[in-house]
């Protein structure tokens, strides 16, 4: 009578069938050589296999499409004490609020400016990065920088990284052209200095040139030899009637040196608006139909002023404001709800002084 196989695993159904067919010594032989066996086809099947690295979803807030696991911006060759900048813009694209937790950087020679409040979804902020090169003269850089992102159950770290050459032969001072903050109206100019410290004889610049609808004039005029070496003072000028908000831009120097024929040149500044307004858009969220919400919403500017006049305000839309200028206006968004879903409009404020301020609303109805 044949004895019935154990209902075991399959490893040890192995070693005990052979066991009671060929005694202790095959067993021992057998074990030893099923369980060497069974090790390598283990480690064979915990090896894994060479494909494609995961991306971090948040890395999708800065590249929807196709987001890479490295989000990687190159600056290229620069001057040396060159200070760069770059904004990468972030929108939520989930149903969800999101946050900026934290930002965490590889070197010194960067910061990061990055909003602390809550990201709306379909809301929009940015990242402003600035990298200084005057601690690495003649050398290429690299640096990486971590976002935590976070939601109300979840987590992703954005990873970014940033790569520069500093040239040792060209130096700049100071290491950007720095409007700071601009009022209204005003048409600053500032300057730099570029020294250019290598071999190549009569080295010259030859041509300035931006980008197409830059918000600067410039030139670049010889000045002086310092020590038979050519020095060149780069102006840079804000034009009349440029759109409020950041200004972030560079020039780019033609010189004759064939092995770097072209030299960036960093700007930088902010010019402000004649009025700001907050918030901006203006979002009333989950309002139930045929309910009505309202929000305040400030209106400043360095002068008084008042709001005469409306447009946009209809479909249940409607906006309370105070008759009396001062310098900041306090007005009363109010939206009816009537229809389901997402309502877009825009109101458009012009104030006593003839300008148009654009305020777009949302409103999401269920």
């Amino acid at each position: 009578m044949r004895p019935m196989k154990p209902k075991v695993n399959n490893f040890l159904q192995s070693i005990i069938w052979i066991y009671i067919k060929t005694g202790m010594k095959t067993w021992i032989v057998a074990g030893m050589a099923l369980l060497f066996g069974s090790v390598s086809i283990q480690a064979q099947q915990t090896q894994q296999t060479p494909g494609e690295i995961k991306v971090p979803w948040a890395n999708k807030l800065i590249i929807p499409e196709n987001a890479p696991a490295i989000i990687n911006h190159q600056f290229g060759v620069v001057p040396n004490g060159t200070i760069l900048h770059h904004i990468f813009p972030i929108k939520n694209i989930y149903a969800v609020n999101l946050q900026i937790t934290d930002v965490r950087v590889e070197c010194g020679c960067v910061s990061v400016q990055y909003p602390k409040g809550i990201i709306q979804p379909k809301g929009a902020t940015a990242l402003d990065l600035t990298m200084d090169l005057r601690r690495f003269p003649s050398m290429k850089k690299s640096v990486t920088v971590w976002v935590d992102i976070s939601g109300p159950e979840y987590h992703s770290t954005a990873v970014l990284r940033m790569f520069a050459e500093s040239r040792g032969d060209v130096a700049i001072t100071p290491g950007q052209i720095d409007f700071g903050i601009v009022g209204e109206g005003q048409t600053p100019s500032h300057f730099v200095q570029l020294q250019y410290q290598g071999r190549m004889p009569n080295w010259q610049i030859t041509r300035i040139s931006n980008s197409e609808g830059s918000a600067v004039d410039a030139k670049a005029e010889r000045v002086q030899t310092q020590g038979g070496e050519p020095v060149y003072k780069i102006t840079a000028s804000l034009k009349q009637g440029v759109i409020p908000g950041r200004i972030q831009e560079q020039l780019y120097l033609s010189t004759n040196d064939p092995s770097n024929p072209t030299i960036p040149v960093t700007i930088t500044g902010l010019l402000k608006a004649p009025f700001n307004v907050s918030p901006n858009p203006v979002r009333l969220s989950e309002i139930p139909s045929g309910s009505t919400k309202q929000i305040r919403v400030m209106v400043s500017s360095n002068k008084p002023f008042k709001i005469e006049k409306i447009e946009g305000d209809k479909d249940g839309l409607t906006v309370d404001i105070l008759p009396d200028p001062r310098r900041v206006q306090i007005l009363t968004v109010k939206y009816h709800a009537t229809q389901t879903g997402m309502i877009q409009r825009q109101l458009k404020l012009i104030t006593d002084s003839g300008h148009t301020i654009t305020l777009p609303v949302e409103a999401m109805v269920k």
